[in-house]
């Protein structure tokens, strides 16, 4: 079989009516999502609101404002991971997701974690290699322009598709720095902080800097675009 990853456009979810959603929040992720029955839907989403959202939601509740928006019977929130961050448990009123407009009915399951924000979504499918060849790859052919396929997996270890993460498993001081380089412009151009700053911000020379940014942009390639 194979893990199939693929990356749709923001264009194609505001075309699948997803606009409002997306403008609600600032990303969304599929940590874990279980099929009940036909009428509801369960899932485990990892949602960071915009800060000055959270002051809007007010008097209402996350819980009650997220239930809104979902269409959800039920949501508890099981950690708060920051100030906008929270993870949830929800019960969802089963609906049809964008994905089954576009591939072709056959033996596919959505395999979790998914993501969603205002740039793109990145969600994975199993598959058996047959029907990847003779059906996906000509389903998606029309839609070229707004799917990109990232990676394509053998399933050889279930343990290691058990433990998928939406992100490369970056350490925590891999996270810390390249988090801060990103937010405070580095990639920018022209970057609106220099590498000096950065390490002088968390106390190392600029060369341990270098190695922990050329390791986090090795795995982040190696896990989007595959080995």
């Amino acid at each position: 079989m194979r893990l199939i990853k693929l990356q749709v456009s923001n264009k194609f979810l505001r075309l699948m009516g997803l606009r409002d959603l997306l403008k609600n929040f600032k990303r969304l992720e599929v940590l874990n999502a279980y099929q009940y029955d036909r009428k509801n839907f369960f899932s485990i989403q990892k949602i960071t609101f915009y800060e000055e959202q959270l002051e809007d939601i007010g008097e209402q509740g996350i819980e009650n404002y997220l239930k809104d928006k979902f269409n959800a019977t039920d949501v508890d929130i099981i950690e708060n991971i920051s100030k906008t961050t929270f993870v949830c448990m929800m019960q969802q009123k089963r609906f049809r997701g964008f994905w089954t407009l576009i591939i072709p009915k056959g033996p596919w399951a959505l395999a979790p974690p998914g993501i969603i924000n205002n740039e793109f979504a990145i969600f994975s499918i199993i598959t058996t290699e047959e029907w990847y060849q003779k059906k996906l790859r000509r389903a998606l052919i029309p839609y070229g322009r707004f799917f990109r396929v990232l990676a394509i997996s053998k399933v050889e270890d279930y343990r290691k598709l058990m433990h998928v993460h939406a992100f490369p498993e970056f350490t925590k001081r891999q996270q810390e720095i390249a988090s801060f380089a990103v937010r405070n412009g580095l990639y920018e151009t022209p970057k609106q902080i220099k590498a000096e700053d950065i390490a002088e911000k968390f106390n190392i020379s600029v060369s341990t800097l270098n190695e922990h940014l050329r390791k986090v942009e090795k795995k982040a390639m190696h896990y989007f675009f595959g080995h």
